[in-house]
């Protein structure tokens, strides 16, 4: 082994160093760095426990706004539709939070440990919009408001309080809603 205090000595080192960074860059070009296979397979929610659905808003009349297979966060288990927004102070760039029931549902809905006010829209097994309310900020506390759809319903979306225009969503309006937010 040569000796590293002289000028071919650091020669050598310099080559082996490179060496070392080239091959660490062509090992994560073959991996794909710390992509999967196939990205569209992955869950891609920003929120971690929950999934993510393509919404789809068709404004009501006289409704601006709307959404075409917007990429929405999704609850749609009773551990997830419990959970909703609780200590978040945003939407992590979702426009809404989808809650999707197997049934028709008459659930309330409450704002506890979510510092952040909140508008719920309800809309029936069809989509339709059925009303809307909303929800202030209320701490981890026992005993928080709760607010209902008037009807059953079989989706339910919440917002930013005062959102829902932004999106389309008033009297008249419909939704759809589709599991991932792939292709």
């Amino acid at each position: 082994m040569g000796r590293l205090d002289t000028e071919v000595g650091v020669r050598r080192l310099s080559v082996v160093a490179i060496g070392m960074f080239v091959l660490g860059v062509l090992a994560l070009l073959a991996c794909g760095g710390s992509s999967p296979a196939d990205p569209h397979t992955a869950s891609s929610s920003k929120v971690p426990g929950f999934d993510e659905a393509r919404l789809t808003v068709q404004p009501g009349p006289g409704l601006a706004g709307g959404l075409d297979h917007a990429c929405s966060l999704l609850a749609s288990t009773p551990a997830q539709h419990e959970k909703g927004l609780m200590g978040r102070h945003d939407l992590a760039g979702y426009p809404a939070m989808v809650f999707t029931f197997e049934q028709d549902s008459t659930v309330s809905f409450y704002n506890r440990d979510v510092p952040i006010a909140l508008t719920v829209a309800w809309f029936n097994a069809q989509g339709t919009f059925i009303d809307a309310k909303d929800l202030a900020p209320c701490p981890n506390v026992a005993g928080c408001p709760t607010i209902g759809s008037p009807a059953p319903f079989r989706y339910a979306l919440e917002v930013r309080k005062g959102g829902l225009a932004g999106i389309g969503v008033g009297p008249g309006s419909t939704i759809t809603v589709a599991p991932g937010c792939g292709g």
